[in-house]
Protein backbone atom coordinates (compact mmCIF):
# COMPACT_ATOMS: atom_id res chain seq x y z
CA UNK A 1 0.00 0.00 0.00
CA UNK A 2 1.24 3.48 -0.79
CA UNK A 3 -0.20 6.89 -0.08
CA UNK A 4 0.30 10.34 -1.54
CA UNK A 5 3.47 11.82 -0.11
CA UNK A 6 1.82 15.14 0.70
CA UNK A 7 -0.71 13.88 3.24
CA UNK A 8 0.90 15.13 6.46
CA UNK A 9 -0.43 18.70 6.16
CA UNK A 10 -3.94 17.37 5.51
CA UNK A 11 -4.27 15.34 8.70
CA UNK A 12 -3.50 16.42 12.22
CA UNK A 13 -4.07 13.25 14.20
CA UNK A 14 -7.16 11.79 15.81
CA UNK A 15 -8.33 15.03 17.39
CA UNK A 16 -7.26 17.45 14.67
CA UNK A 17 -8.25 18.23 11.12
CA UNK A 18 -9.14 15.23 8.97
CA UNK A 19 -9.23 15.18 5.20
CA UNK A 20 -9.24 12.32 2.72
CA UNK A 21 -5.84 10.88 1.87
CA UNK A 22 -5.35 9.08 -1.43
CA UNK A 23 -3.99 5.55 -1.11
CA UNK A 24 -3.45 2.69 -3.51
CA UNK A 25 -3.10 -0.98 -2.67
CA UNK A 26 -0.60 -2.57 -5.02
CA UNK A 27 -0.81 -6.14 -6.27
CA UNK A 28 0.78 -8.90 -4.19
CA UNK A 29 4.49 -9.52 -4.69
CA UNK A 30 5.20 -13.09 -5.73
CA UNK A 31 8.18 -14.46 -3.84
CA UNK A 32 7.80 -18.21 -4.41
CA UNK A 33 11.07 -19.70 -5.55
CA UNK A 34 13.14 -16.62 -4.73
CA UNK A 35 16.30 -16.79 -2.67
CA UNK A 36 18.34 -14.33 -0.63
CA UNK A 37 20.26 -13.56 -3.81
CA UNK A 38 17.03 -12.20 -5.35
CA UNK A 39 16.46 -9.61 -2.62
CA UNK A 40 18.21 -6.65 -4.31
CA UNK A 41 16.23 -7.08 -7.53
CA UNK A 42 13.00 -7.64 -5.61
CA UNK A 43 13.60 -4.46 -3.60
CA UNK A 44 14.28 -2.47 -6.76
CA UNK A 45 11.16 -3.85 -8.44
CA UNK A 46 8.97 -3.01 -5.43
CA UNK A 47 10.45 0.47 -5.13
CA UNK A 48 9.82 1.16 -8.82
CA UNK A 49 6.18 0.07 -8.50
CA UNK A 50 5.73 2.19 -5.38
CA UNK A 51 7.32 5.27 -6.97
CA UNK A 52 5.06 4.94 -10.03
CA UNK A 53 1.96 4.59 -7.84
CA UNK A 54 2.92 7.59 -5.69
CA UNK A 55 3.54 9.68 -8.81
CA UNK A 56 0.03 8.77 -10.03
CA UNK A 57 -1.45 9.83 -6.68
CA UNK A 58 0.31 13.19 -6.54
CA UNK A 59 -1.78 16.20 -7.56
CA UNK A 60 -0.68 17.80 -10.80
CA UNK A 61 0.59 21.34 -10.55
Amino acid sequence: MVCASQYYDRTLGWSGRREPVAIRVLPPVETAGLTVADIPQLMAQCRQQMEAAIADLEPTA
